[in-house]
């Protein structure tokens, strides 16, 4: 899949006049090419987008155990499977919130440390972790950290009222 691009145009009405009225700038104005995700799903007001879809299908697709689609038709139902599985997890989130479940990050923080030593034990320096980071695109090692412990909390959110659920039928 293409990643959705829009263009935002300057539109300035009556260009004619103003131009007569006004100096040229001594820069002239150039259309700009503005990249916006798509929102390809909504649950309650948290959009979820086409990069959030593509980053899920990637990892998954970065599992020894993938078995890729042979033709576009299950390519198409293997992103509809996961734009499921991305609804249902925030429909879970947004459950455990109104449920008042909280994780405190010192819940998270040794697995979280774990986590972030295993993947920076795969590289030979902290120069090459850090600028793998940056080429994947998830900044310095202490953005990583956030995104490690933002992820693990929507894991175990959702685990908990899972849980919390299932007790209370």
């Amino acid at each position: 899949m293409s990643r959705m691009k829009f263009f935002v145009l300057a539109m300035l009405g009556g260009a004619a006049t103003l131009a007569a009225q006004q100096p040229v700038p001594a820069v002239p104005v150039v259309d700009t090419i503005v990249p916006l995700d798509r929102i390809v799903a909504v649950v309650g007001t948290q959009p979820i987008t086409q990069y959030d879809l593509q980053e899920r299908v990637l990892a998954l697709q970065q599992n020894p155990n993938f078995q890729r689609p042979n033709n576009e038709a299950e390519f198409e139902k293997l992103v509809l499977d996961v734009l499921n599985q991305l609804v249902d997890e925030e429909v879970l989130v947004q459950k455990a919130n109104a449920l008042g479940v909280e994780i405190l990050d010192a819940e998270l923080n040794l697995g979280v440390d774990n986590q972030l030593e295993e993947i920076r034990n795969r590289f030979p320096s902290e120069v090459e972790f850090r600028a793998e980071l940056q080429k994947a695109g998830l900044g310095t090692p202490e953005e990583y950290r956030r995104f490690l412990t933002d992820a693990m909390r929507r894991t175990e959110l959702q685990r908990r009222v899972v849980d919390k659920l299932r007790r209370e039928l």
